[in-house]
């Protein structure tokens, strides 16, 4: 079923694709440039010694290569002291340790400068790493550091807040915020707590009223649950969110239909499930921007993993090939002719 006002969803070009300059005769690091920030998220979802692998296979490249490392502060430094040392001044490429909210957090200082993303993937779901054909190994690595090229990929902004995947309203941040609490909660009355808080987000959650203006049609939708995507998703596994292009320049929405006392939780599924550009009680459309009006003056949204506050109406836009990122070399999916 889908949105009356938009166009159906139907994406260009294959999986993870993206434009990649073929210009360029270095490759590697050494085609990012001389100056280059490191940020490292020790608390990523990978297991610490694996993270730390990668870690190191990055310094070593970078010595190698010769390149002038900004000054972060470290892996001990928080991931927002790091990313405030990278802003300080211009840079050339900025590399991210870390899952989708890491990558996200050095996605804002790689625009602030036009510098080029690389990413490491050491989180847990890695979506944005999944897209550009990126593996959280060692051997991926080495190869995206000496033999990467360099594309453009499209970003997303609602109201300013960067998000290179995705942007969720309704029972996705809810469970974030659970899922961060019982992260936080110190002893275990707080943790038990927390995790009935989270067992009865996955059960229920509140719908949204909320009116979807493209241009100058709007349609009004009920939902529990919505997902704004940078392009539109493609068809996949349980807990994999792949995308058709990675430069279509445009968003895709989805919204969850789904009533009744088990809607939350059919919801979820069907998320968890991969199914969202196929199922019938989900509302898909696309289209370059959109306003989103409700009734509430704020909205928790969470964007590539990390909750932001907005006041509404929500504007959402896409900013096409904006975003300068390092892929594998071109035999991997994420590279086009």
């Amino acid at each position: 079923m889908d949105l009356p006002h938009m166009d159906e969803a139907v994406g260009d070009g294959p999986p993870g694709s993206g434009a990649v300059d073929h210009r360029d005769s270095e490759r590697g690091i050494r085609a990012c440039g001389v100056r280059v920030a490191v940020i490292a998220n020790s608390s990523a979802g990978q297991a610490e010694d694996k993270a730390g692998m990668l870690l190191a296979c990055v310094r070593e490249h970078l010595e190698s290569a010769g390149t002038d490392m900004v000054d972060t502060g470290g892996a001990e430094a928080s991931v927002g002291d790091q990313l405030n040392r990278a802003k300080a001044s211009p840079i050339d490429a900025v590399i991210a340790v870390g899952g989708d909210g890491t990558v996200n957090g050095a996605a804002e200082v790689a625009l602030r400068y036009d510098a080029v993303l690389v990413v490491v993937p050491t989180g847990t779901l890695n979506l944005v790493a999944a897209d550009l054909g990126i593996e959280p190994t060692s051997e991926c690595i080495t190869a995206l550091l000496s033999e990467g090229r360099l594309a453009r990929i499209d970003a997303g902004r609602v109201n300013g807040h960067l998000f290179l995947h995705s942007s969720h309203l309704g029972v996705v941040p809810n469970l974030t915020a659970h899922r961060e609490a019982l992260r936080k909660a110190s002893d275990p009355a707080s943790r038990l707590q927390s995790a009935r808080d989270w067992i009865r987000g996955c059960l229920s959650s509140r719908q949204h009223r909320i009116t979807c203006t493209d241009g100058s049609r709007s349609n009004t939708i009920t939902t529990r649950a919505m997902a704004v995507t940078c392009n539109i998703l493609t068809n996949a596994g349980a807990l994999q969110y792949p995308r058709r292009s990675l430069n279509g320049g445009v968003l895709g929405l989805y919204a969850s239909s789904h009533q009744g006392r088990l809607a939350t939780l059919e919801a979820l599924a069907s998320m968890a499930l991969g199914r969202l550009p196929d199922d019938s009680q989900t509302l898909r459309a696309k289209c370059p921007d959109f306003l989103l009006r409700t009734r509430a003056r704020r909205l928790t949204l969470c964007n590539d993993g990390e909750l932001v506050e907005v006041r509404t109406p929500c504007a959402y836009q896409v900013m096409p090939s904006s975003l300068r990122v390092l892929v594998p070399p071109s035999e991997q999916k994420a590279t086009v002719p």
